[in-house]
């Protein structure tokens, strides 16, 4: 009898050490899910350190997030597209917290910022099977009229609630043609490829479609923990599901692009100069 035990121990030892993730799941535990909570907790609790002004834990917490994610294929064995898209976060905020000042104008270094990520984000989308970049069809041009507006009203909403410094000097021909460049062509387009297109997907693809629109919007919601206003972090994760379902729709990133830089240049360029607007959009907001 102690002979098959010995056997049935070294069985049990080799399937651990061959495949730990698959020996662990054939016995209820569900080792990647462990795993990506873990890393997606680790990230809010970083932002959380942003909020309260704790850069130096926030920096620290990002880098035990980048490792684990490049970690995490190595010890689960599988689901490496989960990691390599939250791996993202941790290399953006990074980037974001540590970059150096160059300009005194905010506008002028997003570019610096957000460009590197235009090709990265890309490269990693296209290497995923589950990732759709496409424009979008007939539902997209649909929807468009509906929710472009939409955007512009919540752009608008949350300028009452932070009542941001403008990003243009003056209210200009050139001015708006400028951020509007960097709103559309840069944040726009990393912050939706990221979070709508890549962890969005990643997570639909492995968890579910629910899932994977609140992740996302949470992720989404938290990095705007900077501003250290708890409403804004829940109306932005509010925004992120918006923009979740609206994607899960239509199935074009396009139009999720086209709305979140008609929400920023409305919040940073339009409003500042026209606060007129705000009292107009709250006129047809329940109270």
């Amino acid at each position: 009898m102690w002979y098959v035990w010995m056997v049935r121990d070294r069985m049990s030892f080799d399937a651990v050490r061959q495949n730990p993730s698959e020996y662990l799941q054939k016995r209820g535990l569900n080792l990647t899910g462990v795993f990506v909570t873990l890393l997606v907790l680790n990230i809010v609790g970083s932002e959380t350190a942003v909020f309260y002004g704790a850069l130096e834990y926030a920096l620290w917490g990002y880098l035990v997030t980048l490792v684990l994610c490049v970690l995490g294929p190595l010890l689960v064995g599988r689901d490496a597209g989960l990691f390599q898209a939250l791996a993202l976060v941790p290399v953006f905020r990074l980037v974001n917290l540590g970059m150096p000042v160059f300009f005194e104008t905010t506008l002028y270094w997003l570019p610096l910022i957000y460009g590197p990520f235009i090709p990265a984000g890309y490269l990693v989308a296209t290497s995923r099977p589950e990732t759709d970049l496409s424009i979008g069809g007939l539902r997209a041009l649909l929807v468009a009229p509906i929710v472009l507006p939409l955007s512009a009203g919540l752009g608008v909403v949350e300028y009452s609630l932070l009542d941001p410094v403008p990003l243009v000097a003056e209210w200009s021909v050139g001015n708006l043609l400028l951020i509007g460049i960097v709103m559309f062509g840069f944040v726009a387009v990393v912050e939706e490829l990221l979070y709508r297109g890549i962890i969005q997907r990643a997570f639909e693809y492995r968890f579910g479609r629910g899932i994977g629109i609140v992740v996302a919007s949470v992720l989404f919601g938290f990095m705007h923990s900077g501003y250290g206003v708890p409403q804004e972090i829940l109306f932005a994760t509010g925004i992120g599901v918006f923009f979740g379902l609206v994607y899960e729709y239509t199935r074009s990133l396009v139009l999720v692009v086209l709305m979140h830089g008609t929400l920023n240049l409305f919040l940073f360029a339009v409003v500042p100069y026209h606060q007129w607007l705000v009292e107009y959009v709250y006129q047809y907001i329940p109270v």
